[in-house]
This record gives C-alpha cells, sequence and structure tokens, in this order.
C-alpha cells in the first residue's frame, strides 16, 4: 500500500544502430515502461498513447543515457540516485534521478519520455487484478526500434509498440503478461535495470 515508492523498467540492446540484430532486436532497440492506469485487459496496452522518440538525435540521446546508467548503476559499485529525496537529483552523477526526474517536475525521463501526468514510474500504491492475480504495481512496456534491419517482432522506427505488462505483488514477485517465453523479454540478450526508489513526500 506504500504510495512513496516507485518502480519502472528500461533495457537497451548493444547501444548502435547498425549493429546486428541479438535475438531478433536490431542495434539500440530501447524498452521502456509506462504507467499503467487500473482497470487493464491481459494482454493489452492501458496506458494510453504508446511512446515515440521519432527523432533519431533524440533516440541516441536516450540509448546514451539508458546504456551510462547500465554502466554506473548495474556494472558499476555505486548504486546511489536509487534512494534519494525528490529535489535533490544531483547534476553530475550519473544516476536513476538525474534521467528520470519526476513527472511533475519540468525534465522528461530520458530527454524524451513523459506524457501528462504518466511517466516511466509506477507507484505500488493502486492495486489491479491481472490474469486474476492481485497485483500492486503494473507497467506497460514499449519497444522503440532505432532500425530495422534484422527485426524479428514488427515495428516502425521511432514508434514504440506495445510488448507486455509486467507486475509485481505484495510479496514482491515479477510476473509479466504475455509470460516471457512468448517474446525477447525487453531484450534477451539487453542488460534490464529495474529500479526501485523511495521519494520522500513533502508534508
Amino acid at each position: 500500500t506504500r504510495t512513496d515508492l516507485y518502480w519502472g523498467a528500461i533495457a537497451l540492446t548493444v547501444n548502435d544502430s547498425t549493429a546486428a540484430a541479438i535475438n531478433g532486436d536490431p542495434g539500440q532497440t530501447i524498452y521502456v515502461s509506462k504507467a499503467r492506469t487500473a482497470g487493464g485487459t491481459d494482454g493489452l496496452a492501458h496506458s494510453g498513447t504508446a511512446w515515440s522518440i521519432a527523432s533519431g538525435t533524440n533516440r541516441n540521446a536516450t540509448a546514451n543515457q539508458i546504456a551510462g546508467l547500465q554502466t554506473t548503476v548495474v556494472s558499476g559499485s555505486t548504486q546511489d540516485g536509487t534512494d534519494t529525496a525528490a529535489g535533490t537529483q544531483t547534476t553530475s552523477a550519473v544516476t536513476w534521478d538525474k534521467y528520470n526526474p519526476p513527472v511533475t517536475s519540468s525534465g522528461k525521463s530520458f530527454t524524451n519520455l513523459t506524457s501528462g501526468s504518466l511517466g516511466i514510474e509506477q507507484t505500488f500504491g493502486a492495486s489491479q487484478t491481472v490474469q486474476g492475480q492481485t497485483v500492486v504495481g503494473a507497467l506497460d512496456m514499449y519497444r522503440i526500434l532505432s532500425a530495422t534491419t534484422g527485426d524479428t517482432f514488427g515495428g516502425t522506427v521511432g514508434t514504440g509498440k506495445y510488448v507486455g505488462t509486467i507486475t509485481i505483488d505484495s510479496t514482491g514477485n515479477v510476473g509479466a503478461v504475455p509470460e516471457p517465453s512468448t517474446y525477447a523479454l525487453f531484450g534477451l540478450a539487453a542488460v534490464a535495470l529495474l529500479a526501485f526508489r523511495r521519494r520522500l513526500q513533502k508534508a
């Protein structure tokens, strides 16, 4: 029932749009979550308009930020930025907060991603029923191509395609609709970052 905890998911294949496809994902394919509203239908997006990054320059900027975060937070020894109060984002360190400011602020997540009151994060406070199971959080995942050479899942460069929903229940179990075996869940060869952080609320 905590509403001061948020979660989001991002993934990236090789950060080179000319690289050979890996498991059907061309180079620089981006996967990014979007907050899902309650009352959705299993197997269908329920987060409004799909993410879209039409500009190649903007896709490259987003990919570079994800790649930098992967190196710093996933591969490196530091975990700073994953437990940071709102409004204290650093300007120099590569952190989740730096690239993913709250949707109430003026910044966009990973340069290009904010849609109204929906960002890439979701709170744990809104219960939903997915495949008959009550979950405390659900995120729709979108796949954004920077190239189509080697693409085996279908898609248009720059236009996000809904590929599934990830869920988390009150005990921390993470699930997916459809099942991960039916598609390359956020890039089988990609390194995915599932980031949790506490956002302290002002009284």
